[in-house]
């Protein structure tokens, strides 16, 4: 259940529409109304600054980490959206039922792969981490464990396994990594710093995000002051906001004011073309090449291009055709799921991971 957890937990600096329950919420209204929560209670919350604050309502949804494997509870979702309005504290965790809307099945002492795929309270032990694998040996190594708690250790990263709103991590004194409560405000920074609060790592002491503006730092200095995401370290020597896009899609511009993936063209943010969209010097294309007038990539049975192609491209260098259910696999990339719903397992490829009998 990690993934999901620690996914929502960078998630919900958010707010949130409240839902009427005389209307079926299904999970892509949820998905949906959770991004706009975010974006809207990460810009009370001090997020007004970031680089992704034009850009983030559409991938807002995806922090949710729904997977193939894993079950839709709508009253959840409707606590989760009518709990973030209701919360003014901007903690980084937010209400647990939004860690529960998308959660998993699998019962404790159950075989598992990912932790997502655990009831609540529970984590696969010796499972696998998905952001990491490229193909699997086998499946369904681990066994869904209860959450460990304040002071027991939580082993590398492949096992955290702490419960909810716990950190893993070591503190001074004790180079052993245990699960512990988020540090306060003057606090070491430990496994890490609790809600509205980021972590000098020069001066080791949790400090609040809003005022990161003008402290200290050191341009050339490693570990950093400056919470990355929303401020970079002047030359000066100071924490300043990043800069912002100051135009969004469909709004008047000049050059470098548009957010990521968009362009400006003839004084107009444009969504940067895919494949099949028209392109030319103005418009790059965010897949394939501009061929033509439109975006391009190379088939199966044709050459690959900078080893891309729609597809996968093999030791010669020519696009292969993604893989069928049971076919011999190298590795997830040459699957038609290279997702957390399939890929390659003991070299073969598969539809679903995570499904253990």
């Amino acid at each position: 259940m990690r993934g999901v957890r620690h996914i929502a937990l960078v998630s919900l600096l958010l707010t949130a529409c409240q839902a009427s329950h005389g209307d079926s919420l299904g999970p892509d209204e949820f998905r949906a109304r959770f991004a706009a929560s975010w974006c809207e209670r990460a810009l009370r919350c001090g997020a007004a600054g970031l680089r992704w604050e034009r850009w983030c309502e559409p991938s807002a949804g995806d922090l949710l980490g729904a997977a193939a494997f894993m079950v839709y509870d709508e009253e959840l979702a409707r606590r989760c959206l009518e709990g973030i309005e209701e919360d003014a504290s901007c903690a980084p965790d937010g209400p647990e039922a939004c860690a529960r809307a998308f959660h998993g099945a699998v019962p404790e002492g159950s075989p598992c792969t990912f932790d997502r795929e655990c009831a609540w309270g529970t984590y696969c032990n010796d499972g696998i981490v998905p952001i990491v694998f490229s193909s699997l040996d086998a499946t369904c190594t681990g066994v869904c464990e209860p959450w460990r708690g304040v002071g027991e250790e939580c082993g590398d990263e492949a096992a955290l396994g702490c419960g909810w709103y716990l950190r893993c991590g070591t503190t001074p004194g004790d180079p052993v990594r245990r699960c512990h409560e988020p540090a306060a405000e003057g606090e070491p920074c430990g496994a890490g710093c609790g809600p509205n609060l980021t972590c000098d790592q020069q001066r080791d002491v949790c400090y609040p995000i809003l005022e990161a503006t003008g402290r200290p730092c050191d341009p050339e200095g490693i570990p950093a002051v400056c919470p990355g995401q929303t401020h970079s370290c002047s030359t000066e020597g100071v924490c300043q906001p990043r800069p912002s896009p100051t135009a969004g899609p469909g709004e008047a511009c000049a050059p470098g004011q548009c957010p990521s993936s968009f362009a400006c063209v003839d004084g107009v943010c444009l969504a940067l073309p895919r494949l099949g969209d028209a392109c030319d010097e103005a418009r790059v294309c965010t897949s394939g090449q501009c061929v033509d007038g439109r975006c391009w990539a190379p088939g199966p049975g044709e050459p690959c291009v900078d080893g891309w192609c729609r597809g996968w491209c093999d030791e010669a260098g020519l696009c292969r055709a993604p893989l069928a259910e049971g076919e011999a696999s190298e590795g997830h990339w040459q699957c038609a799921w290279p997702t957390l719903g399939g890929g390659c397992v003991a070299g073969r490829c598969i539809p679903e991971i995570g499904r253990c009998e």
